[in-house]
């Protein structure tokens, strides 16, 4: 067997798509019916993924947040535009929409984080930063954030100062808590839900291994599998790479995905019998 190690990398400096192609300096040339066969040696991608996604005007509201000065005596409504947010994006917009409550714009009484080491989300409450009031108040129960950011319906709301952890792993990607890493130009690669699939290898975003907010997979030494090609061709110049999340639209169609910044990186290998 002959083989050849093809990469491909991206970086992304604003809100954009990790898909691309790789494209072969020099074709490679095949005989009819010559065995041929892909695997996935490594792939990593930076976590500032758009993790909160909205659309209002199609009935998805995951962005609805009341917040609260006065002990939850009133409340004031904090509703994300359409669009993909992170979990600084979202503390962003609640503190501009209030920026005249803190006694310093730079230093707000709410902060949401979300933990590596733990996975899980922490908003804390520091009613001291007020200008003027008695005490913070936040409500995730308006809309879908609560599920988004991993709490309970019934234990959403916080009035009391300090940090509030989730209850469970929150689903912070509009697109799903997997990543299908897909080929295209290759003929079918696998059967998925009993149809053919252009899909690779499927990334878990929950239990994959995280380094410097970076995503590595396969993880612990795992060999991914050899996948003979299908499709019969003389001539191979290029490979599509693309990224589709687990969630779908309200059409069926799956979610592409969309990073915010970081870098994109895919080692194939190739290999065709002599």
């Amino acid at each position: 067997m002959s083989s050849t190690v093809l990469a491909y990398s991206k970086l992304i400096s604003a809100l954009g798509s990790g898909d691309g192609d790789i494209v072969l300096s020099s074709p490679l040339q095949f005989r009819e019916r010559q065995h041929l066969e892909i695997q996935l040696l490594k792939t990593s991608f930076s976590t500032y993924m758009p993790n909160v996604y909205n659309d209002v005007s199609s009935g998805i509201n995951n962005g609805l947040i009341r917040v609260s000065r006065d002990g939850g005596a009133t409340w004031t409504s904090v509703q994300l535009p359409d669009g993909t947010y992170t979990m600084s994006y979202i503390q962003s917009a609640i503190n501009t929409a209030v920026s005249t409550w803190w006694t310093l714009l730079s230093d707000p009484g709410f902060i949401i984080q979300y933990n590596y080491a733990t996975k899980l989300t922490y908003i804390q409450l520091d009613t001291t930063k007020l200008a003027a009031g008695t005490q913070l108040g936040i409500d995730l129960s308006q809309s879908l954030a609560y599920e988004l950011l991993g709490y309970d319906l019934a234990t959403c709301m916080f009035i009391t100062d300090g940090l509030h952890g989730g209850a469970r792993v929150p689903s912070l990607d509009w697109f799903g808590n997997n990543v299908s890493l897909q080929l295209t130009n290759l003929g079918p690669l696998s059967v998925k839900n009993g149809t053919q699939s252009n899909e690779l290898t499927l990334v878990p975003l929950v239990n994959s291994s995280t380094s410097a907010n970076i995503y590595v997979y396969p993880i612990n030494g795992i060999e991914q599998p050899r996948i003979p090609l299908q499709s019969s061709r003389n001539t191979l110049d290029r490979i599509g790479i693309r990224f589709v999340g687990s969630r779908t639209n309200a059409d069926g169609s799956p979610r592409g995905i969309l990073w915010l910044e970081g870098e994109i990186n895919v080692e194939l290998l190739l290999r065709w019998s002599i």
